[in-house]
């Protein structure tokens, strides 16, 4: 499938054929799922859930080993779109195949979220946790019920409790991470991205981000800190020298607005801020000139290309 996506130049034109070919038959069907699977494209729920149905009512019979991650598909649809009995007949067909499997487990859990009976889920996923105290999969979700009710301590203690033993997670850091910045506490945010950053520290969008929270950190005021995130803003694009688009863009914003933070509280001209502000704007320009709908925006009103 990977060398089959690399020749494939128009994915909008080859999946609408694969949705006409899907009509004669399963193995049609499981090609069009197995596609979608491999763009990791979350915006097509609907169409898997409807091929879904379709299998089940149609082609029931070729559902063996070898295809029933594809029902894990149509299970993980069914609950996007809300479809709970749909859901829990996919989940249903798992639960025959794999009985008290933590997969099972894990979906049962999810099924429970979705049909907003949380006291069984939270029962289900502290099961996983006890038989397995490095399942981050039971503990995001537990996390995440635990701030959607606004219980942040709550959520803070259970990933700092976990990150004691799994210190190489760079998930459960970036999950701590947009805990502390909801709260605007940007220096505990800061160390949880240094610790990302020493386990990617060639990854663009991090040093991104990180510029990203040294910026806020400064809050206008922290010369210094302003220093340190336009450095990573810097690093950031260097990275990513042979990319285009919007996270090119947004790393060119930010050092273009750090630089014109930096600028107003020095009380003389610095020669190289300067020149980044320059180079900045005349990329953001080239940027835009580019885009398709380049004529529709506006740049140069905005007040950091003054």
């Amino acid at each position: 499938m990977a060398s089959t996506r690399e020749t494939i130049t128009n994915h909008q034109e080859h999946l609408k054929k694969l949705v006409v070919n899907s009509k004669h038959g399963f193995t049609q069907v499981k090609a069009l799922i197995d596609y979608i699977i491999n763009l990791k494209d979350s915006q097509h729920s609907e169409l898997i859930f409807e091929k879904g149905i379709e299998v089940f009512t149609q082609h029931f019979t070729s559902i063996d080993d070898s295809n029933i991650y594809q029902v894990e598909e149509f299970f993980y649809a069914a609950l996007e779109v809300k479809q709970i009995e749909w859901a829990h007949v996919f989940l249903k067909f798992i639960s025959q195949k794999f009985p008290q499997s933590v997969k099972s487990l894990r979906l049962l859990a999810m099924f429970h979220e979705s049909a907003q009976d949380l006291d069984k889920a939270r029962a289900i996923y502290n099961e996983l946790l006890s038989v397995n105290a490095n399942d981050f999969h039971a503990l995001k979700r537990l996390v995440c019920m635990e701030r959607d009710k606004g219980r942040l301590n709550e959520a803070i203690g259970m990933l700092n409790a976990y990150l004691e033993s799994n210190q190489q997670d760079s998930e459960a850091w970036m999950e701590l991470t947009e805990i502390y910045l909801a709260r605007q506490q940007y220096e505990k945010a800061q160390f949880c991205y240094e610790e990302i950053l020493t386990m990617q520290p060639h990854n663009y969008l991090v040093n991104t981000k990180y510029a990203e929270i040294l910026y806020s950190a400064a809050n206008g005021e922290n010369l210094d800190t302003l220093y340190l995130a336009r450095k990573y803003y810097s690093h950031a694009l260097s990275l990513q020298s042979d990319k285009k688009g919007a996270v090119q863009t947004r790393a060119l914003w930010g050092l273009l607005q750090t630089c014109k933070g930096i600028e107003g509280l020095l009380k003389k001209e610095d020669a190289k801020n300067s020149e980044i502000i320059k180079t900045c704007q005349e990329k953001i320009r080239e940027v835009y000139a580019q885009a398709k709908n380049g004529s529709s925006i506006k740049v140069e009103g905005m007040k950091a290309m003054q």
